[in-house]
Formats: structure tokens, sequence, C-alpha cells
């Protein structure tokens, strides 16, 4: 059965399922004394998703996205994820009585305030913005985005790309499909230690500025400035920190996650911004030496990437999320499918 058909065959089934109230029915069980925790990236216009080469896996459509947020605010009591932190802390969760939902956006990007903040106002619900320090008020593309545009905009490239042989063989490789390959070759440089991991960063920053249109490419990685944080807290948008750099934190070295870690408090009060304790961990990675930093930096606790509903036995820094991205939730049978496993 080849690709296409199969999709075909599942959104007809779970559109059945939609129509028959099942899933709706299924996520009501599975979400009874529980709080779960959405976590998004980018929102965009379907015609930029569908009309832009992106990344899979990072944007929701602003269709889709107003859609889910109808919907969840139907079913769930919307939340911040403080709330679910502090209902944790203090044994609150075991009273909770209508399920509740928290809203959370990774790394700050600009089409947060662009797109989702005019949807989150006309429902009047709280949400979560966890931004990086070193990314705030610039237009750059991460290390992962900037592979994925030279793989997907460059007619050749050299076989020794980046000095690392894991990352440049898959880069050699003779697949044609450049969204597959550029996946494989990010897949590759998160396995990287730091110091490798910085090496190839190098390596692609100095090709993609001599070799490709950074400037027009740059408009597509805009982050959110400080003045328009502002404007998001003064709207009710609670603020946690996802790192300085957004390294992943388990493949630094020990000596260097402090500083990942440490809140900006001093630059974040001069711009009138009061970032909560609450970390997300890059790429959802930690161990229990990051857990032990966090909790003597004075973090509340941590948003994870583990897959699932958080109850009274949740540890507050290992809290569970469920990614929301186009490809499993474009449709409202396909986003209740997705967060009800």
């Amino acid at each position: 059965m080849n690709q296409v058909l199969k999709a075909k065959l599942k959104d007809r089934g779970l559109r059945l399922l939609y129509h028959a109230r099942i899933l709706e029915n299924l996520l009501r069980r599975r979400s009874k004394n529980a709080a779960m925790i959405l976590a998004y990236h980018r929102i965009n216009t379907r015609h930029y998703i569908s009309s832009t080469k992106l990344y899979p896996g990072m944007y929701v459509s602003k269709e889709s996205f107003e859609l889910q947020i109808d919907w969840l605010a139907k079913h769930f009591k919307i939340v911040s994820v403080s709330r679910i932190i502090t209902d944790l802390k203090h044994e609150q969760s075991k009273a909770w009585d209508e399920p509740l939902c928290a809203i959370t956006f990774d790394d700050g990007w600009y089409d947060n305030y662009e797109h989702a903040f005019p949807i989150m106002k006309k429902y009047n619900l709280p949400w979560t913005i966890f931004i990086v320090k070193n990314t705030i008020g610039t237009s750059r593309p991460t290390c992962y985005d900037m592979c994925f545009e030279i793989i997907a905009n460059s007619h050749e490239l050299s076989r020794t790309l980046t000095g690392i042989e894991s990352v440049d063989s898959v880069i050699r490789s003779n697949l044609q499909n450049r969204i597959q390959k550029a996946r494989l070759v990010i897949n590759q440089i998160r396995r990287l230690q730091a110091d490798e991991f910085d090496r190839v960063f190098a390596e692609l920053t100095r090709f993609y500025y001599e070799n490709l249109d950074a400037e027009e490419i740059d408009k597509k990685y805009r982050f959110l400035s400080w003045e328009e944080i502002k404007r998001l807290q003064d709207s009710g948008v609670e603020f946690g920190y996802h790192g300085q750099n957004h390294y992943m934190l388990t493949k630094l070295p020990e000596y260097r996650i402090e500083d990942e870690l440490v809140l900006p408090v001093e630059v974040a009060k001069a711009n009138g911004i009061d970032i909560k304790k609450i970390f997300c961990y890059p790429d959802g990675q930690f161990h229990d030496g990051i857990i032990k930093t966090l909790q003597e930096l004075g973090y509340e606790g941590a948003a994870s990437m583990i897959q699932g509903f958080n109850n009274f036995r949740t540890d507050p820094y290992k809290l569970r999320r469920h990614s929301v991205h186009e490809g499993c939730a474009g449709s409202l049978p396909h986003f209740l499918y997705n967060i009800s496993r």
C-alpha cells in the first residue's frame, strides 16, 4: 500500500471516529484528574506553510491553531504551566475535578506574536512562551534551521562540509529527497558532543553566508524582541526559560551547564520582563544532574518532551507534553488523535 493511499485511509478513519465522538470520549477518559500540556513552536498561515520551504515538524497553521484552541477552550480548563507546577508541588493535583490544559511555545519566535497572540487574546486564555536569551531580537536560523536551508537550497555541497565524518557521510549520500536528507543530517548533528557541535555550526554558518541569499532567508527566522515580549507579558503571557543558546544540555560538559540555565535576570529586569522560574529542556533532553542544577538555581519545574498526561505522581521537573505540528494535527480529528495517545 503506497503512502498516499495509507494517509487517505487513516484520514477517513479518524474522521469517522471524530464524528462518532469516540476520540472525544477517549480523550475525556485519559485526561480525567490530569493536566495536559501542549508544545507548539511556530504559527503561520496555511498558504505560507504550503508555499515555503520549511523544516517539517515546526509549524502549525493559524487556521488549524484557532480550531484547536476553540475546541480546547470548550473541553478543558486552560491554565498556565505555573499553575500546574504549583498544584503538583502542593499536592493540589489530587483534587483536580476537571481536565486542565496548558498551551506552551518553545524558542520565542516572532510569529507567536504575529499569529498566535491574536487568537489567544480573542479567547482570553493564558499561555507560556519559553525564550532563548541569545536569540532575542535577532533574525537568523539556528544550527538545525541553517542545516536545513543549506541542504534544501544548495546545488553543490562540499564533500567535507562540516569536517565531521558522521555528518558529512550523510550529506554525501545519494538520497534525492532533500527534506529527508536534511532530517537525517540534523539527527546526526543532534548526536554530537558540544565541541563537535560548535565546529559544525561554525562551518555551516560560513557556508551559509558565503553561498546562500542569507539576507532573504534570515527573514524566515525572526525571534521576539524584548519590546514584543513586554507587550505579550502585559497582556498576560507567561515567560519561562529555554536556555542561553538552546544547546542540547545532555551534550554539554558539566562545567558549561549552569551557564546555560542561569536566568538572565538583570537584562530581563532592565526590559521590564519577569521570567518565571520554569525551564524547558532544549530538544526535551535532560538527566539527573541537570535537574539537580535547576533545583539549586531555584527553578520550580521543567517541561520535557515525554508524551503523556500529568497527574499527582508527575515529577514537576519532568512535565509531560504533547508535540503539536501541522503534520500530525492539520485537522481536528488528527489533532484529537495525536493528543489522546
